[in-house]
């Protein structure tokens, strides 16, 4: 098990709200452990409805793409050539 896995078994919702906010925290959203469950399953099984929802809100957000000062210039950063 992960550092992820425990505190969302133990029902442990800070813990979790800060490991998901670090990059490896976020790198271990969907790692699966010896059983194949994730730290959302745990929870959910341990009955820790909170730490479920935080932790699906997180691999949303992971999802989401966010975008970057590059790639907010795109193409409207170039002028067209005629």
């Amino acid at each position: 098990n992960t550092p992820l896995h425990l505190a969302a078994a133990n029902g442990h919702i800070g813990v979790v709200q800060c490991l998901v906010e670090t990059k490896e925290g976020k790198k271990t959203l969907n790692t699966k452990n010896k059983l194949n469950q994730t730290a959302c399953q745990m929870a959910g099984h341990n009955k820790h409805s909170d730490v479920a929802g935080c932790l699906v809100t997180a691999a949303m957000q992971k999802l989401t793409v966010q975008p970057t000062s590059s790639s907010k210039k795109g193409h409207a950063g170039h002028k067209r050539r005629k």
